[in-house]
């Protein structure tokens, strides 16, 4: 829908080596720029985790991905960590991390060695499948269905549940 002048969002985006935040107040916006701490070039655009209330943004952070395949958890307009600084980074088994995708209670992780891991929100390793291919794009999560879809890099679209076990695997053709 239409936002309404009371409504609340923020858009995240990196541009170059730097995380900016734009909160849109409704009528004004507040800009937060960053150049992330010890986390050196950014290889993916950000994947932000909800607001607990649609109004809040307090302790709003998101996921990113630098230039060395590390997946840092940054917090954009946080009280317990200040904005912009690394709340817990990891490397994911010295695998260059893709895709992500973030529910409210954890983060889901594409890699190079066609791995789909998961994470909880403090970055403890939660699962992982092997979907046999090189994941390079970002994965999609349906809620109704309770269902992740990836599509590593051999033609295939693999269909998950969120503790990553299998639904089903279909094969696209040649593209």
């Amino acid at each position: 829908g239409q936002p309404t002048t009371n409504s609340k969002f923020m858009v995240s985006f990196c541009e170059g080596s730097s995380l900016r935040a734009f909160q849109d107040n409704g009528g004004t916006y507040t800009e937060q720029s960053w150049s992330p701490k010890a986390m050196g070039g950014l290889g993916s655009q950000p994947v932000r985790e909800f607001p607990t209330a649609a109004t809040s943004f307090t302790n709003i952070n998101a996921y990113v991905v630098t230039a060395n395949g590390d997946l840092h958890k940054v917090s954009l307009s946080g009280s317990a960590v200040a904005a912009g600084n690394t709340i817990w980074a990891i490397s994911p088994s010295a695998n260059r991390a893709a895709g992500i995708t973030v529910l409210t209670d954890r983060v889901f992780v594409g890699c190079s060695d066609g791995r789909v891991r998961s994470y909880d929100n403090s970055g403890v390793p939660l699962n992982n499948y092997n979907t046999g291919a090189t994941i390079i794009t970002r994965m999609a999560y349906n809620s109704t269905a309770g269902a992740l879809y990836t599509a590593p890099n051999d033609n295939n679209l693999v269909s998950l549940t969120s503790a990553l076990a299998s639904r089903w695997t279909i094969d696209l053709g040649a593209t």
